[in-house]
């Protein structure tokens, strides 16, 4: 498991209510990577998401489909 600080989506549409918390991720898959960002960039779909458009999107979510880091873990 691996703890690191981000912003998270508490199920309000507005991107200036995210609230930063510490999150525990899992450690990644054999066909998986961890990026740590040190970018992002929350545009449309990210607020369409966050107004609730997918179901698939739970509490704690942390939004942002356009990002720039480096990989961590692999």
């Amino acid at each position: 498991m691996i703890k690191t600080d981000a912003w998270l989506w508490k199920k309000h549409a507005s991107p200036l209510l995210l609230e930063r918390h510490e999150k525990t991720l899992v450690t990644p898959a054999d066909d998986q990577v961890l990026i740590e960002n040190r970018a992002i960039g929350l545009n449309p779909v990210d607020w369409k998401l966050m107004a609730g458009l997918s179901e698939a999107w739970q509490e704690d979510q942390i939004p942002g489909v356009d990002g720039m880091g480096v990989i961590t873990a692999v």
